[in-house]
């Protein structure tokens, strides 16, 4: 049904497109809170205001209702969608946190674009929370807020990540997108708050929710039945 699930699909056509150079980006492991080489951050000004963001992209779970590594099919596309519009203009670097399956390494842009790595958890079967923990952690120090999400959300709208920073700037804290009164991602947390991220996530811990509706769902891919069509 997924001619492309294995080995390793869509990762060339999207780098084909987004890095004009191929670097060899860093493969790192988390082990704790260690320090790892950085490459600097950009300075970013963005909309009136100088603060590092860094995007955490969590791909490591198992599928086990997709039956297959459904991020290797969809991180391409939600990598684009960081890379483009508002969102690449604000956010410095993105770390892809892998775990369940092997991923390739991302690339980075020629123009000044965000930086990608990808780092492994190995604690990825405790929990959304630790792969969280171990993505944060891999972040540049200069980084003051983090926005997290999903590899298998591939409608994601780059005006969604520009919206709920803006709310997190003024009112810090953690802050989500909502769709239909319902709390969603992107989501935004300030570095005073990853030293107390949970095994189980953030679900329980209250956001400001910024309506996001107008922008449209940036989807959830759990079963085979919910892969859209372009993806067949």
């Amino acid at each position: 049904m997924f001619p492309h699930a294995f080995p390793r699909p869509g990762f060339a056509r999207a780098n084909s497109g987004l890095a004009k150079t191929q670097r060899d980006p860093l493969l790192l492991e988390c082990v704790g809170n260690l320090p790892v080489p950085h490459a600097p951050p950009r300075s970013q000004t963005t909309r009136g205001w100088s603060v590092s963001v860094a995007a955490v992209v969590l791909a490591a779970g198992e599928a086990s209702r997709f039956g297959a590594p459904k991020q290797q099919i969809l991180l391409p596309e939600v990598l684009t969608r960081l890379r483009v519009g508002p969102a690449d203009d604000i956010v410095d670097e993105i770390v892809v946190v892998e775990g369940a399956y092997p991923l390739p390494p991302c690339a980075e842009t020629s123009q000044g674009g965000s930086s990608c790595r990808v780092v492994h958890c190995p604690e990825w079967r405790s929990g959304p929370g630790a792969s969280l923990r171990c993505g944060i952690a891999a972040l540049n120090s200069s980084v003051e807020a983090a926005v997290v999400v999903l590899a298998d959300a591939p409608d994601l709208s780059p005006q969604s990540v520009a919206r709920v920073l803006d709310v997190w700037r003024t009112e810090g804290g953690v802050v989500a997108a909502s769709y239909g009164g319902h709390r969603g991602h992107p989501l935004v947390l300030g570095r005073d708050l990853w030293a107390e991220v949970p095994d189980e996530g953030l679900h329980d811990r209250p956001a400001r929710l910024v309506p996001c509706d107008d922008l449209g769902e940036p989807g959830d891919v759990d079963e085979p039945d919910d892969l859209p069509e372009r993806f067949r």
